[in-house]
């Protein structure tokens, strides 16, 4: 009977289990484990660190409380990569709060799962066995298919992630019925834990000694490697799902099991300490040290401290309240800080940084005396850690967070805890990491007060990590469903007060932008709902629900205030929820719970919202049409939704969407459902002739789900014609607006945007024009000025409303909203361009009262009115704009750089980047702006500019190489000799040399004089690529290879990876290994994430046919398949006809559908990885053996955590064949001799010589198997020898062992002086032979002989065919048959000493055991293979049909097969001499082998000689 051990299922030698069961399917899941039936209660830890060593050890208590105390058996422990001692566990038992008796040792076992992370040493994988091991890996792979709820854990239990740690509880107490009551235990005394009425409630705490070493997960070290002079710290490491907690100590991994924690964590006293360096004054008091000190500097001896970093102080930063700190009283060169926690938490939520830390205070500094007084007390403490020297930048950066704790405690609730910490570290993955009462942010993050680019971006994730403090660590979610609430909570909140501090433009403007990008992404992804217990598949499942959780919180919120006319928000619904976790202790939320508070609040049904916006999935993508109706007065519309999946087009993958498609693909992420008919309220505003707007809120229903469409009649109150609004009275007005604009009245604003470029000269300068009388007229026929459909933003749609193109115009100079203005700018995008849309972007792009969203966008616009129908107006545009704004009056020398006024700097960054991408007829940048925009790089001024321009010259760099890549439309071949084109091309030619010689400067510049994280060389790299892939530059990859030492910035690094991966060089050998080699060992795990991810880039462009097939790229490029080059059907015509080219309509249809296949490729993901695994084995067969060993190596590097060697595994699935079988070695018993002297030295000892040695002979050899003797033709005939089949052996060789392989060659072993081995070839399909021991053990036969040839095949052999006549009469005569050899020593070996070969059948009692041991455990819900013997059954005769393949529960050798007959001297026999087809049998049958039964799995046994002891 199967047990479950350690998260592994133990399976019985004597179970039968059958092979074939899993032969063709994956193998079931695994089961989710029960509820253990005990919870946290408190949980202790001493931790000791070694930064030298990268090490910790320490002890932890676990303070737990059986719910029953009668049934519990034993307490499972989460611990992964730890060394346990488990002969010092103790176990203290306690009766309410009572210690019973004193710590006594219990019984324990621990078997590490990360074990299974490291290839078996007697497996012999390899890149085809990745399927293999990934099977392997399955407990490590799996999460829980239903979770345990966070709420009521007290009646519940726990559910450890793995439970490696088991814990032996003997209890003689008998079961209670009684109902326990909980409460939170005392800081003091664990004894008020409970307040139960019965007396045998019983808790326990168990003791735990540890050690950590060989950290793969949980801990990352900095700066204590050999070359990295970084200052050394460590910190820890965190995950969404649980099982890297359990690496550091041993734990209850579990989200939902919350505790009180103290950690007491001991560290060195100064920097000095950490490195062993002391100072030169304690050297020469102390003299030259210990040894240990001495070897400890000698291993550190790259990194030499100053005297002043020799003092800095070691600071541990922790979450909870620092309770002590002392100094240790057994070395005074280390110091111990404690830290407890104010209340319950996960294990998940505690994180911890020791290094040498400077702080830096964030409030009082901060605060005026206003917030001082108005908060008091309750003011939050904020504090910044961070490495030496960057106190400014720390202060600089964290301008924004005491306003917004102020801010969030004010309208939301108080901060639930005392202070706040950040901590900056370097290496960091993400950007932000927040944790209980304490956050690690990336160093990436800081900047100084001259950069102004960052800022933004930088506070928003600053300030969702304070947040995630109310929601997320005081309020957690019940189940990972439910993490979209907390989730979307935590950025709602940063939204509030990112529209506070920057304003409601830019907060709408964030918000539209961001509702756009949902409605491209959500397509085919689970719902909002589902998709929290996919968060641990990728970071893109997380992008994705931090993008659209808030977005469907920010229209909850609309919703809610229109059902309650304003009464009641999401912001007094949130402030309600967090009052109550802060008071009552109510802190799990759920979805449900989340809905009920809403209605409750206020009153308003959210059944229908909540099915489609968080249990359903996708956006509505809506469209209008409309007509005014003369005789009915009003306004006919048609809303219509197309968003099913029939009508949306399959979107075509992305290389950087390639990982994603693969693991939900692998982890089964199943899609939402796609709703038919999105429901609910929407306004209507309809801005009537007379110019006021008129409010109209209509409901969709879902009785109108089937036709997907709605009308509605909308009342018209104009009873007059419309104004007529011409261009003449607008300009006449616009004084009068400006005014009434100026003193906040609402109707000066109508003709207050757009009004620049009005006089006749503007207008000749930027070739602007207005609408002609026709259509002034037809302007002049409408009854409203336009119409906005949903203007409160309450849907997250995709808006087409079928207006005329002079109403947008109305409305992008008349509507005031940012998000009206926005929608304007995205229908003129869509159509083709015009004089007039020209027009209106340019006097967008030069109006200063527009956003500045806006106008940067009216810019990027402006460079697609550019074609030669419209005299490259949209170019002139640009160009003037940029004049007129940033250079000097009546020349194109720009002025010196003023970033004073933000808004202008970013419209100066906005146009030369559009400029750069204007292109002619030719598909190339005009030769103007080329010059236009190497002046602005050569000429930039920033002496008198009191902000840093690095990122602005950084996109002049990369707005240089736009003008030198022609466009990919350009398909034209002309031959000119006219003297202008020449001159014209030599001087592109020189401007393009100028260019690549201002780039190298800004590359050379760089290495001297720093910009911000090296941002002109990324550009600059990123403009050599872009450059040698548009074919411009030769393709060099030493360009990028310089810049990959490990001591270049990490950016720069992961830059110049990418540039090689996307110009081919991937899957060169070389670059290939580099490659794998820096993913794989890399110290920092930021860099090994983003490699990750360029690898993937990298087989998408493969899968995807981009660098594959040469012959499609030159056809997607010249319209033509060069395989027609040279065809008949394909000639130049004569002078007559005009130099006509007669081109094969039917190549071209060929070349179209290769086209069409590899477009195919990015739609669907299964002929993209088929793709992908057939060019590897042909158009990369000849490195394909290189690439497999080099993934192999780093798949086995022990720098890589256990989620990135899944994905390597994955990934290795993706680009190789899997293999069909393996090589297990097995060693051969070991056995030891005995001999004594005849010779005493002492006649009182006796001297006995000991000599191992290894069996290779089984103890009780089995007799042979004879087969039956094979029927005779006639009787006449004389007796023909008979053939004794032998039975299936090990023939093994002395001194070599050659293995034959399955297509038929044989690999010769090592010499003599290796170890003898058994080399077993196992089915991969076989997934209880990874983890499940052996049901049987194979007795395997040996044959000694010079070959070793081992497989598998059925015992019962079929008749043999008799000979012909011509071979009977050969041997008539013959004398009496003997017993054929069983090999002949060949001729032509002269001066070979001949060997007499002797067969001999032995036994293997031991290979039971072996197996056993080599195969493991398998999981729960497996089954193992049965291994049975190995003697050979006795073969039966059949001459009809070839025999049924045997069952796999035995191993059995293959006797050899007897030739064919054949004639005299090697001559064909009679029966194949008729033409090369079979004569038929003197019986009358055809001589046509039989079918062949299926191939078989075979299983190849190689014995190997273990080592001789030293």
């Amino acid at each position: 009977m199967a047990q479950t051990i350690g998260g592994f299922q133990d399976v019985n030698p004597e179970d039968e289990h059958d092979i074939e069961q899993f032969s063709d399917e994956e193998p079931p899941p695994i089961k989710d484990s029960p509820p253990f039936q005990y919870f946290l209660i408190r949980q202790d830890v001493e931790l000791e660190i070694n930064f030298l060593e990268r090490s910790l050890k320490g002890k932890t208590e676990i303070m737990i409380h059986a719910l029953d105390s009668s049934t519990l058996q034993e307490i499972a422990i989460d611990a992964r990569q730890c060394k346990i001692d488990t002969d010092k566990i103790t176990v203290q038992k306690m009766r309410n709060g009572q210690p019973i008796g004193p710590p006594s040792a219990a019984p324990a076992t621990y078997v590490d799962s990360y074990g299974l992370l490291d290839q078996p040493n007697l497996y012999r994988w390899n890149a085809k066995h990745a399927s293999i091991r990934k099977i392997r890996l399955r407990p490590l792979i799996r999460t829980r298919q239903t979770d345990l709820p966070a709420e009521d854990r007290k009646f519940a239990g726990c559910t450890p992630v793995d439970g490696s740690l088991r814990v032996k509880i003997k209890n003689d107490e008998q079961s209670s019925n009684h109902r326990i009551i909980v409460r939170k235990p005392s800081a003091n005394s664990a004894s008020a834990f409970m307040d139960g009425k019965s007396d045998d409630e019983m808790s326990y705490v168990i003791s735990i000694p540890f050690e950590t070493k060989d950290i793969r997960d949980g801990l990352q070290f900095v700066g204590v490697e050999p070359g990295d002079m970084r200052y050394p710290h460590a910190y820890t490491r965190h995950s969404y799902e649980p099982g890297t907690a359990c690496c550091l100590f041993p734990c209850i991994d579990d989200h939902g099991s919350l505790g009180d924690w103290k950690i007491s964590i001991k560290c060195p006293r100064t920097l000095g300490d950490v490195l062993h360096q002391p100072l030169v004054t304690q050297r020469q008091t102390t003299g030259n040290g210990s040894a240990e000190d001495q070897s400890a500097e000698n291993s550190a001896v790259e990194h030499i401290l100053s005297e002043e970093d020799k003092l800095l102080e070691m600071t541990v930063v922790c979450s909870g309240l620092l309770t002590d700190e002392i100094i240790d009283p057994n070395d005074d060169r280390k110091k111990v800080m404690t830290f407890e926690s104010e209340k319950a938490t996960s294990v998940h939520k505690i994180g911890f940084a020791v290094g040498p830390f400077e702080h830096v205070d964030l409030f009082s500094d901060f605060r005026t005396e206003e917030d001082d007084e108005k908060l008091g007390a309750s003011a939050l403490k904020i504090h910044g850690y961070c490495l030496p020297r960057r106190a400014d930048w720390v202060r600089n950066t964290c301008v924004a967070l005491a306003t917004a704790a102020d801010y969030l405690s004010l309208t939301f609730s108080g901060y639930p805890y005392d202070s706040y910490k950040l901590c900056f570290v370097e290496d960091l993955v993400e950007d932000t990491l927040p944790l209980y009462s304490f956050s690690f942010v990336s160093t990436r993050l800081l900047y100084s007060e001259r950069i102004i680019d960052t800022e933004v971006d930088v506070t928003r994730k600053l300030v969702h990590s304070l947040a995630t403090q109310w929601s997320g660590a005081c309020v957690i979610p019940n189940t990972r469903r439910d993490r979209w609430v907390t989730t979307g909570i935590a950025y709602y909140m940063t939204d509030l007060f990112m529209k506070k501090l920057c304003g409601n433009n830019e907060y709408r403007f964030r918000i539209k932008v961001a509702a756009d990008k949902l409605v491209e992404m959500d397509i085919n992804r689970p719902s909002l709902y589902d998709l929290g217990q996919y968060l641990h598949v990728g970071d893109f499942e997380r992008e994705f629900m931090d993008l659209k959780a808030p977005l469907v919180l920010f229209i909850l919120d609309k919703r809610i205030v229109k059902a309650t006319s304003g009464s009641h928000n999401l912001t007094q619904i949130l402030s309600r929820l967090f009052t109550k976790a802060k008071i009552e202790g109510d802190n799990v939320i759920t979805t449900k719970s989340f809905r009920k508070l809403c209605e409750k609040t206020s009153k308003y049904s959210l059944d229908t919202f909540w099915e489609q916006w968080v249990y359903g999935s996708g956006c509505p993508r809506i469209q209008v049409t409309h007509r005014f109706n003369k005789k009915r007065l009003c306004v006919e519309m048609t809303i219509s939704q197309v968003q099913s999946p029939e009508d949306v087009a399959r979107k075509e993958m992305q290389p950087s969407d390639f990982l994603r498609a693969i693991k939900e693909k692998q982890y089964g992420v199943v899609p939402g459902p796609v709703q038919a008919l999105f429901t609910g309220p929407i306004t209507i505003r309809i801005h009537e002739a007379d110019g006021t707007p008129y409010e109209h809120i209509v409901e969709i229903r879902e009785d109108t789900a089937q036709k997907r469409m709605v009308k509605f009649d909308i009342p018209y109150n104009t009873k007059y014609k419309r104004l007529k609004r011409r261009r003449e009275k607008k300009q006449a007005s616009a004084g009068a607006a400006a005014e009434a604009a100026a003193a906040g009245s609402d109707e000066g604003f109508i003709y207050c945007l757009g009004d620049t470029i009005n006089t006749p000269a503007d207008m000749e300068r930027f070739r602007a024009e207005e609408y002609n009388e026709a259509t002034e007229k037809q302007m002049d026929a409408e009854s409203y000025e336009w119409l906005r459909v949903d203007t409160d933003f309450e849907w997250l749609c995709s808006m087409k409303v079928g207006m005329a193109h002079y109403m947008f115009v109305s409305q992008l100079q008349q509507d005031r909203d940012i998000v009206a203005q926005e929608d304007t700018l995205l229908y003129i995008q869509r159509e083709s361009p015009h004089p007039v849309a020209s027009t209106v972007l340019a006097r967008t792009l030069m109006d200063i009262k527009y956003f500045y969203g806006i106008r940067t966008m009216a810019a990027e616009l402006l460079k697609y009115q550019c074609n030669d129908a419209m005299g490259m107006r949209g170019m002139v545009q640009l160009e003037m704009a940029f004049r007129d704004m940033f250079c000097i009056p009546g020349s194109n020398t720009p002025k010196p750089n003023d970033f004073t006024d933000k808004r202008q700097y970013l419209v100066q960054c906005a146009i030369p980047e559009s400029l750069s991408q204007v292109r002619d007829k030719n598909g190339k940048c005009p030769l103007r702006i080329k010059r236009f925009i190497l002046d602005l790089l050569r000429l930039n001024n920033n002496s008198q500019n009191d902000f840093n321009d690095d990122f602005y010259v950084a996109k002049l760099i990369t707005s240089v190489a736009n003008t030198l890549i022609p466009s990919k439309m350009q398909q034209t071949m002309s031959f000119s000799f006219d003297d202008d084109e020449v001159d014209h091309e030599r001087e592109e030619e020189k401007l393009k040399e100028e260019a690549l010689e201002e780039i190298n400067r800004h590359l050379r510049r760089d290495e001297w004089s720093h910009s911000y994280q090296n941002v002109w060389t990324i550009a600059g790299l990123d403009a050599k690529q872009r450059l040698m892939k548009a074919g411009v530059i030769p393709v060099d990859g030493l360009d990028f290879v310089k810049y990959l030492q490990d001591a270049t910035y990490d950016d720069v690094r992961i830059k110049c990876w990418a540039a090689l991966v996307d110009l081919g060089f991937m899957i060169e050998p070389v670059i290939f290994k580099l490659f794998m080699y820096c993913l794989s060992t890399d110290r920092s795990p930021y860099v090994r994430d983003r490699l990750m991810k360029i690898l993937c880039e990298g087989l998408a462009t493969i899968a995807f046919g981009e660098y594959a097939k040469p012959k499609t790229q030159t056809t997607a490029a010249h319209g033509t398949d060069p395989a027609i080059k040279g065809d008949p059907d394909l000639d130049m015509a004569d002078a007559d006809d005009d130099g006509l080219v007669v081109v094969n309509n039917e190549a071209t249809e060929r070349a179209h559908e290769e086209q069409r296949k590899l477009a195919q490729r990015k739609k669907d993901l299964p002929l993209a990885l088929a793709a992908l695994k057939k060019e590897m084995e042909s158009t990369y067969a000849d490195v394909e053996r290189e690439l497999q060993r080099a993934v192999w190596k780093a798949i086995d590097s022990p720098a890589l955590g256990h989620a990135e060697r899944i994905t390597l595994l994955e990934l290795c699935v993706t680009m190789f064949d899997e293999a069909d079988r393996w090589i297990i070695t097995l060693q051969y018993p070991k056995r030891w001799k005995v001999t004594r002297n005849v010779y005493r030295h002492n006649s009182s000892s006796l001297l006995v010589n000991f000599k191992s040695y290894y069996r290779t002979k089984p103890l009780n050899p089995e007799p042979l198997a004879i087969p039956p003797q094979p029927p005779t033709p006639a009787p006449s005939e004389p007796k023909r020898p008979l053939i004794v089949a032998r039975s299936s052996s090990i023939k093994v060789s002395r001194p070599s062992i050659s293995a034959t392989s399955a297509g038929g060659t044989s690999a010769t072993a090592a010499p003599s002086s290796e170890k003898p081995s058994i080399a077993v070839t196992v089915p991969s399909h076989a997934d209880s032979i990874v983890a499940s021991p052996a049901a049987a053990t194979p007795k395997p036969q040996i044959e000694r002989k010079n070959t070793l040839s081992i497989s598998t095949s059925s015992s019962n052999k079929s008749a043999k065919r008799p000979r012909d006549k011509l071979q009977d009469a050969a041997l008539a005569g013959t004398p009496a048959p003997k017993r054929p050899k069983v090999e002949k020593t060949p001729k032509s070996a002269v001066g070979t000493p001949s060997k007499r070969s002797r067969i001999v059948t032995i036994k293997h009692p031991s290979l039971r055991e072996t197996l056993k041991k080599v195969m493991g455990s398998d999981r729960k819900g497996h089954q193992g293979i049965k291994v049975g013997s190995l003697s050979s059954s006795k073969a039966t005769s059949s001459s009809v049909a070839a025999p049924s393949p045997p069952p796999m529960s035995s191993i059995q050798a293959k006797p050899a097969r007897k030739p064919l007959p054949m004639g005299p001297a090697g001559s064909p026999s009679p029966a194949t001499t008729n033409g090369g087809a079979r004569v038929p049998l003197p019986d009358g049958k055809s001589s046509a082998p039989a079918p062949a039964p299926p191939p078989r799995p075979k299983i190849m046994l190689k014995l190997k000689r273990p080592d001789p002891p030293p």
